[in-house]
């Protein structure tokens, strides 16, 4: 009898195999450096990739694999490879009781759209960083509670963050975060609107009816390709902030509110959860995040 070669033989999940599914199913889309920073270590990043790489079958878009991996549309030859939820991740997590309302049609990448999977992307990285940050600093912040829209949107909310965030200091103080991720392509009015939606679910307490804390901040991540691009974004941003709360006469809101830009690429050497690279509406020098 032929021996099966090992390309063929049955893969077994792992518990860390399952840990990237779990982690697949709360981000939806991820890179190997993403899953480095979110469960390993950015010093073996060529490992996880290649375990990433084993669960996706080896190939781009193996309907039949674990995950499926395809590369981030760019105007470049090497784009990012990104991986995302076959059919067997989705079946395995749907048989331990996930609900998995969603899959990745490969057919649709090319009308999927870059700045779709930037802003996914850019999200995935925010969060991570701030899973990351917090196992660093122990002794100072931690990361207590986090959630991801794609969550969030099943608990009927008016306004629905990009994501929710809750870090604690070492004297118990809690800051709660609605994360907003902007990738340039709302105007003013739009711009406007959806920030006074999250003023009105602010003002109507309805994150403390929710999620059970008062104290809040909106932060928003801006990113683009050129840094003239994302520092005019960024002013753009505080500016339209600030001519709301004018127009509403609640300028002493200006202080909930922060806002910085990011390289896509640079998400995890920016610093955005200790460094002083956030502005707020009514300040001209940036300040960290926490205070």
């Amino acid at each position: 009898m032929k021996a099966t070669p090992a390309s063929q033989s049955p893969l077994i999940l792992t518990p860390r195999d399952e840990d990237m599914l779990n982690a697949l199913h709360t981000y939806r889309y991820m890179s190997a450096k993403d899953m480095a920073y979110l469960l390993f270590s950015p010093r073996i990043l060529n490992y996880v990739r290649s375990r990433m790489v084993r669960l996706a079958g080896g190939e781009d878009f193996a309907a039949h694999a674990y995950l499926c991996r395809f590369q981030l549309p760019t105007t470049t030859q090497k784009g990012e490879k990104i991986f995302t939820l076959g059919a067997r991740g989705r079946h395995f997590l749907q048989e331990a009781g996930l609900p998995v309302d969603w899959y990745f049609r490969p057919s649709k990448l090319p009308h999927f759209g870059f700045s779709h999977l930037t802003h996914a992307l850019l999200q995935t990285r925010v969060v991570v960083a701030a899973s990351s940050f917090s196992r660093q600093q122990q002794q100072q912040f931690r990361l207590t509670q986090s959630r991801l829209s794609y969550d969030l949107s099943r608990l009927g909310l008016s306004v629905i963050p990009d994501a929710w965030l809750v870090f604690e200091n070492q004297q118990g103080k809690k800051y709660q975060i609605l994360l907003e991720i902007d990738r340039g392509t709302q105007y003013q009015v739009a711009f406007k609107r959806h920030i006074k939606e999250r003023l009105e679910f602010i003002d109507n307490e309805d994150h403390v009816k929710l999620f059970g804390i008062k104290a809040v901040m909106v932060a928003y991540v801006t990113t683009g390709q050129r840094p003239e691009h994302r520092d005019s974004r960024k002013a753009t941003l505080l500016r339209w902030i600030q001519e709301l709360l004018t127009e509403l006469e609640i300028e002493d809101w200006a202080g909930l509110f922060r806002v910085t830009s990011v390289v896509l690429g640079e998400v995890y050497d920016a610093g955005i959860y200790e460094k002083a690279i956030w502005y707020k509406p009514d300040a001209a020098k940036p300040t960290p995040l926490f205070l």
